[in-house]
């Protein structure tokens, strides 16, 4: 309810688009793909953009195009996202070694 109070005032265009991405996510949790979908649509609308807007919206997409039974189109959606996140972890990791290993360097040049 606070939230929607946020998202009445386009005039803060970040403040709405950050308390309609808020409400997606909550519907999210409670399973309400079309609420969360058209919350984050607002977002999109109000010119808010986030990395995780965009896997929200995604993922969001993918599972109405389940529901509505167009099973090609939102499993690609859902393996496109799933590829995009698995790649993210792989970078992530790739970075954490790099980052151990420079820790390690420093250490034996200060011995």
């Amino acid at each position: 309810m606070h939230f929607e109070q946020v998202a009445k005032y386009p005039d803060h265009e970040f403040y709405a688009g950050n308390a309609l991405f808020q409400i997606a996510k909550l519907r999210l949790k409670q399973k309400d793909y079309y609420e969360a979908y058209f919350a984050l649509k607002r977002a999109s609308d109000n010119n808010f953009a986030s990395k995780k807007m965009t896997l929200y919206k995604d993922f969001t997409e993918g599972v109405l195009y389940l529901v509505k039974r167009k099973i090609k189109k939102g499993v690609q959606i859902l393996s496109d996202l799933l590829e995009i996140l698995i790649n993210k972890e792989k970078d992530n990791l790739k970075t954490d070694k790099k980052d151990e290993g420079d820790s390690r360097s420093k250490e034996v040049k200060k011995a």
